[in-house]
């Protein structure tokens, strides 16, 4: 990883064709469009495949329609137990606990 002055100019967008690399031999940073754009087209970039939430902590935006997008469902046992121990519970979500 590198930080390219002006290349976080560009916005993210997940599917994005334009592909960018580093040529060692000349030393320089290489962006390459995948498809022709017109003057003052905005050109995007892939940040990389990142999940709404990773997105929003470490560059402060969400994609809309992100594919990458997942939801983290922590403890969700814990939380299962508890519910259907809930005096609430239906008899079925009690019987699917034993």
């Amino acid at each position: 990883q590198a930080m390219a002055p002006m290349w976080d100019s560009c916005n993210h967008l997940a599917q994005a064709s334009t592909r960018y690399s580093y040529n060692p031999v000349t030393d320089m940073f290489v962006l390459v469009a995948g498809k022709d754009h017109v003057a003052g087209e905005q050109c995007f970039l892939s940040y990389g495949e990142f999940n709404n939430d990773h997105l929003l902590q470490y560059y402060n935006f969400v994609s809309p329609n992100n594919p990458h997008d997942t939801y983290e469902l922590t403890d969700f046992n814990s939380w299962l137990l508890n519910a259907c121990d809930h005096p609430r519970a239906s008899e079925a979500e009690q019987r699917l606990m034993r």
